[in-house]
């Protein structure tokens, strides 16, 4: 049996390092870029997080890149 994969939707996120409570628990904010290309490389998405880093309030923790795919059977 064939399957097919459709790209449904991809996405990078900035988890950004927003401090921490009064108790000590690390605050975590999103800011997410929604819509990107499929075949976004980790260079790619490393060169957008580097770019846009002076312009956040926030220094960047991590980067999440989540791609969602439909897969069909034909």
């Amino acid at each position: 049996m064939a399957a097919t994969a459709t790209l449904k939707s991809s996405k990078a996120s900035f988890k950004l390092n927003a401090g921490t409570t009064e108790s000590g628990k690390a605050i975590t904010k999103t800011d997410t870029l929604p819509a990107m290309v499929q075949n976004v490389s980790a260079a790619d998405i490393i060169a957008l997080k580097n770019a846009a880093a002076p312009i956040l309030n926030y220094p960047i923790g991590s980067v999440e890149h989540t791609v969602v795919t439909v897969i069909t059977d034909d």
